[in-house]
């Protein structure tokens, strides 16, 4: 009985977070992470602010270009600096919503996490005085709650195609345009932060970046201006991916979804030994029998086959 409601509890975690970690905030499926190629022009997107110690020089530095960006917004930030949101508008940027509690969906309620998007859209709104489409949540995760409180606002998640970490410790404002250069593309959507840890590299690597993007001939608009910035759906993902993964400890749940399993390194198995023991005391097996995590992969041929188009 102890297993069977173990293995209930491991179909529940799977339907909550795994499949929409797996399928929208990896695959992308009905997010818009990216436009077309057929134009040279991507659109940065900034999250987390807006901060007066930080945005207004954001700011500048686009006024100055001839560029516009998209900002996603906490609402808190918002309220409490409407001159800067209304300076984003002014500028011709677009403005949507982050979020009211900047919290990983998967450390929230349920409740909490299905009633964020409307919240924050409809105080965004209240803010604005314009309709609201667009809707990032924290750190781009998703759980079931997420996905159906993103459908109930009528909104559309928005993700991006290439991150700057901006915000990593080891990062510098040098290694920052290094590391988006290296990654962006025609219809890129480029996701850093005016607010928080990351703008202490994105507000001084901005210009450098703008530069370095300028002389490839790219240019910067919002992501509802960018072409072919649509949602994803299903015949999209055969020319996105080849495969589906995953490094965990979710090895049994993950096998019996069709995910071919492999070893993983022994510093990969070390960072990853606390949630294995989470796991083996959910799935109720003896502590001799630690499950040891793997690299899971299901390539998209037989992801179509098993789960179809």
């Amino acid at each position: 009985m102890k297993r069977r409601g173990s293995r209930f509890l491991l179909l529940g975690v799977a339907l909550y977070v795994v499949l929409p970690y797996l399928l929208v905030q990896r695959l992308g499926l009905g997010l818009i992470r990216e436009g077309k190629q057929r134009r040279r022009e991507l659109t940065l997107t900034f999250d987390d602010g807006p901060d007066p110690a930080s945005t207004p020089a954001v700011l500048d530095v686009l006024a100055a270009a001839g560029a516009r960006a998209t900002f996603f917004v906490t609402l808190p930030n918002a309220q409490a600096h409407p001159e800067l949101v209304g300076r984003m508008l002014t500028e011709g940027h677009e403005v949507a919503p982050h979020a009211v509690l900047h919290r990983h969906a998967w450390i929230r309620t349920p409740w909490g996490a299905a009633l964020e998007p409307l919240r924050a859209a409809r105080q965004l709104q209240e803010l604005t005085g314009q309709p609201v489409r667009l809707y990032r949540p924290p750190h781009g995760a998703y759980t079931l709650a997420t996905l159906l409180g993103v459908r109930w606002a009528g909104l559309v998640g928005a993700h991006w195609s290439a991150e700057g970490r901006d915000w990593h410790p080891a990062s510098t404002p040098e290694s920052m345009v290094r590391h988006v250069i290296a990654r962006v593309h025609p219809g890129a959507v480029v996701v850093l932060h005016d607010a928080g840890p990351g703008a202490r590299n994105t507000v001084p690597a901005l210009l450098e970046l703008l530069r370095s993007l300028g002389e490839r001939g790219y240019g910067l608009v919002t992501l509802s201006e960018l072409e072919g910035a649509v949602p994803l759906d299903w015949k999209g993902l055969p020319r996105r991916s080849e495969a589906v993964f995953c490094i965990s400890a979710l090895r049994p749940l993950l096998e019996s979804l069709g995910f071919e399993t492999f070893p993983v390194p022994i510093l990969a198995t070390r960072r990853l030994s606390l949630w294995a023991t989470v796991l083996r005391r959910a799935y109720g097996t003896p502590v001799k029998e630690k499950p040891q995590p793997a690299l899971s992969v299901l390539s998209m041929e037989r992801f179509l086959e098993r789960y179809g188009e």
